[in-house]
């Protein structure tokens, strides 16, 4: 469950927010055992902020004071809500922080791209919940990603109904154990942790992932261990029980390594992470960003046909996803497919009218068909919605060359220069219009320029201009 906190890259904010939220909470028991010196609680706060710049998980934190509070029998006083009020104010601003973040806007904007009713919302959250504890003991069939149940027949998955049951007995179990400390303190934990990651309001457009667990199973392998500890201490208990639950620790612990290293795996590389992901879940529309996202690892690899089939695996599980038509179509542009490709631009322009990038695209195809009026009426909008774009000058600028306004021509080259210095191309095609302005010293600047910055197609044009 653990792997893709440490293996993948864009998921080590895990350990990082884990390792100043320890230090942390480290701070804060030396806080009680030193009789309450305010440093300690001053450098506990310093971990917490700087665990909260490493992932907003951690604004969990002031919440789990109160739990070592209850561990350590501590009184209920003033001291003990007014020290907490710093933490919390840390936690507010970073979740408001969090909250205003454009894309968590952009995901609670889209919901969860499923409807659900009141009871439908209320077996998720029991499902979210009873997940984390079935793949601790069962950590099989492990997802980088699991999206929202598909309905069918208007019923979600019978394991969403049957969770509740799963939690009434845990419920059940911690108030069996309500005076024992270390296990509530455990179990405390784990549900404060886990809770902020439990999509009661839907910021992600996925129910449950791994490596949300990452921190919570502290909590449930503290219990585990207690257990182990006691079965230990106890003379009649160690008889009967130490040993296979012993052997049972063991074993669990050598399958899980070589479970670890089988699920290293699947970082290995983007295909392979994504295609996880598109297997092991059903098409809902929320799996058209994997298709997609493996669509573009084929295109970049050259793998047309691979990148064809996976953008419009896209389009069919949602067919209102604006960016897979663009995707489509510039995977059209790469094999001279311009009339599929414009299908897919206006497409992509109907679900999404202020994509520049569809415009631009637009008018390279329309300029390689040889409709100037139609390119230059594309680059126009695509300029009007976002004039920063460089490669819609050059475009336009190659038109303007054909048509031969070579003024606009130049001022749109310049124009792309001035937005991207590293600009080959534009260097390359400023060149060519200033060899036919006569203007040879001009020219092999930028033949040269355009070489340095990777065009190696200059080489002709330098030898027949430079010499």
């Amino acid at each position: 469950m653990n792997v893709e906190a440490v293996s993948w890259m864009s998921a080590r904010s895990s350990s990082m927010y884990v390792l100043f939220y320890l230090l942390a909470l480290r701070s804060y028991v030396k806080y009680h055992k030193s009789g309450f010196q305010t440093k300690h609680l001053i450098i506990a706060a310093l971990y917490f902020i700087v665990s909260l710049f490493s992932k907003a998980q951690a604004v969990t934190l002031p919440v789990l004071l109160f739990a070592i509070d209850y561990y350590y029998s501590r009184k209920l006083n003033a001291r003990l809500i007014l020290e907490k009020i710093p933490f919390f104010a840390l936690s507010v601003i970073f979740g408001l922080i969090t909250v205003m973040d454009s894309d968590t806007q952009g995901n609670l904007k889209d919901g969860m791209l499923i409807s659900y009713n009141a009871i439908d919302l209320f077996f998720m959250v029991c499902y979210s919940f009873a997940f984390y504890f079935v793949k601790l003991i069962l950590p099989a069939n492990l997802c980088g990603i699991y999206v929202y149940p598909p309905k069918t027949g208007g019923s979600l998955p019978w394991e969403y109904y049957a969770s509740p049951l799963l939690l009434l007995g845990i419920l059940f179990l911690l108030y069996r154990f309500r005076k024992n400390r270390t296990v509530i303190f455990g179990a405390a934990l784990f549900f404060i942790t886990i809770s902020i990651n439990i999509q009661l309001i839907p910021s992600r457009l996925f129910i449950t992932t791994d490596r949300y667990a990452y921190f919570p199973y502290v909590g449930l392998f503290l219990i585990i261990g207690y257990i182990y500890n006691q079965l230990q201490q106890n003379e009649a208990l160690a008889k009967k029980y130490a040993q296979p639950f012993s052997m049972v620790l063991i074993g669990a612990g050598l399958v899980y390594c070589y479970a670890i290293w089988e699920r290293n795996k699947t970082w290995n590389n983007d295909y392979d992470f994504l295609t996880d992901i598109i297997e092991k879940n059903e098409p809902v529309p929320y799996i058209s960003r994997a298709y997609g996202n493996r669509g573009n690892y084929f295109l970049n690899n050259g793998m047309i046909n691979e990148a064809l089939a996976d953008f419009t695996s896209a389009l069919k599980v949602k067919p209102d996803d604006g960016q897979s038509y663009y995707n489509r179509a510039i995977t059209y542009v790469k094999v001279s497919r311009w009339q599929e490709a414009l299908t897919d631009l206006d497409s992509a322009l109907k679900y999404n009218p202020k994509f520049a990038l569809s415009y631009s695209n637009m008018a390279f195809i329309k300029y390689n068909i040889k409709d100037y009026n139609g390119a230059l009426e594309a680059a126009n909008k695509c300029i009007v919605i976002n004039p920063q774009l460089p490669e819609v000058y050059n475009i336009r600028a190659a038109v303007y060359f054909t048509i031969n306004n070579l003024p606009a021509a130049e001022k749109d080259l310049d124009k792309a220069l001035s937005l991207k210095k590293d600009f080959s191309d534009a260097y390359k095609n400023r060149g060519i219009l200033y060899m036919n302005t006569g203007r040879k010293i001009q020219a092999c600047s930028d033949f040269q320029n355009a070489k340095l910055y990777g065009d190696q197609t200059v080489d002709a044009l330098i030898n027949t201009t430079c010499k």
